[in-house]
């Protein structure tokens, strides 16, 4: 057998923001070719990986979950070893790291970092497994996961087989791809998708100097410096800004990270903030579009770090994070989250879009 079937499982424990309510059915699998029996006995599916991008509602999800682990359970006394799941390939100046899905996706960071290769450093932090980096195209402090992706494993529901789809088939984008949003969608048979991502090959370089293109990275490095120096700045910066999942950080870090995508807007939309807030960070995304600071939108909206709605609040450290305070219910992390939007909405004429995938939730939430 290479799952296991859990019934009635409590979903805020596997959670950062530590909310929702619990799952009818949990598959915990650890082989991707038992994923056709999951499929035909269960019915319609969604992925639960490390719960670090997710809101779950209060009445908790109806549809069965898939856990992939990246071993079978018994090989760690009940837990996967950090390296399990895990091969690679050096050639030369290159490396070729295959990463299974269930893997948690620092301890890829932190195994291509202690070897000296460059790629990854600065996703060093994120919490999650490496099956939802591909889904969210992760990135962070001048690199994103797209950049070093050779192809992402998937298991395609509607073939009802495996398929290894290369990068430019993985419709990358900011923070996207062509696996977002495809959760939810049921199986058609004969049709492509949806797609369980099931690992992910990555192309790293074995002998080059840590990427220290942002600012945050450059100041604490200006000369430069080793992948393993690059790692600990940007621990360090996640740390100040409470984007870890770290016990000193207390209720800041009962959160989904940054809950709202930076927004890529039309030339003239950018245009027609910068002439009146001439302050605003911006970053060339397109030849006709500009990335705004949603952190400066929400800001300058009135939202300062701290505000808080009901029992769910704006970090005290970054207000691009909402968290979860004692007793915070999953309804009240939505209500916040509505008059953040709002509120930039009125003041700016831009619609801020949520990052985390909502689980149990049966209507936009966001629709105003």
């Amino acid at each position: 057998m290479s799952f296991v079937v859990h019934h009635d499982v409590e979903l805020a424990q596997r959670t950062t923001f530590g909310v929702g309510g619990r799952a009818r059915t949990l598959v915990s699998v650890w082989d991707p070719r038992a994923l056709p029996e999951v499929v035909s006995r269960f019915g319609p599916v969604r992925v639960l990986g490390g719960g670090s991008n997710v809101l779950v509602a209060d009445e908790g999800v109806a549809e069965t979950l898939i856990h992939l682990l990246p071993s079978a359970p018994e090989r760690a006394g009940g837990h996967s070893t950090a390296e399990a799941g895990l091969t690679c390939e050096v050639e030369s100046h290159t490396v070729r790291l295959h990463a299974a899905a269930g893997m948690r996706w620092d301890d890829v960071v932190a195994y291509s970092v202690q070897r000296g290769w460059q790629g990854l450093e600065c996703l060093s932090g994120i919490p999650g497994t490496v099956g939802a980096a591909p889904i969210q195209n992760i990135g962070a402090y001048g690199q994103e996961v797209a950049d070093v992706v050779e192809a992402v494993e998937v298991y395609d529901l509607g073939h009802g087989s495996p398929r290894s789809l290369p990068a430019a088939e993985c419709g990358f984008g900011y923070r996207t791809s062509r696996f977002k949003g495809q959760e939810s969608q049921p199986p058609r048979a004969g049709e492509a998708g949806p797609f369980v991502v099931t690992g992910v090959r990555l192309r790293l370089k074995a002998d080059a100097p840590g990427c220290t293109r942002y600012r945050d990275v450059a100041e604490r490095l200006p000369e430069g410096g080793s992948v393993a120096s690059v790692r600990a700045a940007v621990l360090e910066v996640r740390y100040a800004k409470g984007m870890l999942v770290h016990p000193a950080l207390g209720t800041d870090a009962r959160s989904a990270g940054s809950f709202f995508v930076n927004p890529v807007v039309p030339d003239a939309v950018a245009e027609r903030i910068t002439a009146t807030h001439p302050d605003i960070p911006s970053w060339r995304a397109s030849a006709s579009a500009v990335k705004l600071s949603a952190a400066w939108l929400i800001e300058r909206a009135g939202i300062a770090r701290g505000y808080r709605r009901g029992r769910a609040a704006i970090s005290s450290r970054h207000t691009l994070a909402l968290t979860a305070l004692d007793g915070a219910t999953a309804a009240e992390v939505v209500a916040l989250g509505r008059e953040v939007r709002a509120r930039v909405l009125a003041a700016f004429g831009i619609s801020l879009d949520p990052e985390p995938v909502l689980l149990g939730f049966y209507s936009d939430v966001w629709a105003s």
